[in-house]
């Protein structure tokens, strides 16, 4: 069993965006901040508690008559959110760094419905737990490139060592680390809810308030 500090190494997935939309609210809610005991409570509590924000942002802004973009990152676990808004959550602007979870015509999205129907056969699939799939394919990746004789190093430089890899989510999501460069993707997929539903899409002119 090995333990590797890896806090000061941080390899995420970011994105860079632009709308020429002049109507657009970037809605940002508070979290729980981390604590080392019961991390994963609170992680999820978080999740839950941004989620709940931006259902009643959507409510009362609807309610009092406000309707602009609302967009918000992909941090917010939106499924069950989107069910509770119903019609105030058409519309609203979220940006995905992973393609939609019904995808499968991508060959790792298949691969994370596949094996997602088989561990998990009464959950419903997600873009969150679909993020989770892709950030386990990079750290095992990272392990494998790391050898046998693990270090807190190695694991570092085999991370960093995955450039212009293809890991089956698209042509436009390709991932590149390098020592000075952690972000892993710089592309974001823009979806809007449609029909209950996250759908991507690139006019950013169609996803202006009706």
């Amino acid at each position: 069993m090995y333990h590797i500090r890896i806090i000061s190494y941080i390899f995420k997935i970011s994105f860079i965006y632009e709308t020429p939309l002049s109507k657009l609210c970037h809605v940002g809610v508070l979290g729980v901040s981390r604590s080392d005991t019961n991390h994963s409570y609170r992680s999820h509590l978080s999740s839950t508690l941004r989620s709940m924000a931006l259902f009643l942002i959507l409510k009362v802004s609807h309610s009092r008559g406000l309707r602009p973009l609302f967009l918000t990152v992909s941090f917010v676990s939106m499924d069950e959110p989107i069910q509770e808004a119903g019609d105030d959550a058409e519309g609203t602007v979220i940006t995905q760094v992973v393609p939609p979870y019904y995808l499968t015509e991508l060959n790792t999205v298949a691969l994370y419905r596949r094996e997602f129907a088989k561990y998990f056969p009464s959950s419903k699939p997600s873009f969150v737990s679909l993020e989770g799939f892709v950030d386990a394919m990079v750290l095992v990746n990272g392990l494998k490139k790391a050898g046998r004789e693990l270090t807190r190093e190695g694991l570092i430089e085999g991370i960093e060592s995955m450039q212009d890899v293809d890991l089956g989510l698209g042509p436009q999501l390709r991932l590149h680390y390098s020592p000075k460069d952690h972000k892993g993707f710089d592309h974001v997929i823009p979806t809007v809810i449609r029909g209950g539903r996250a759908v991507p899409f690139t006019d950013w002119s169609t996803a202006a308030p009706k």
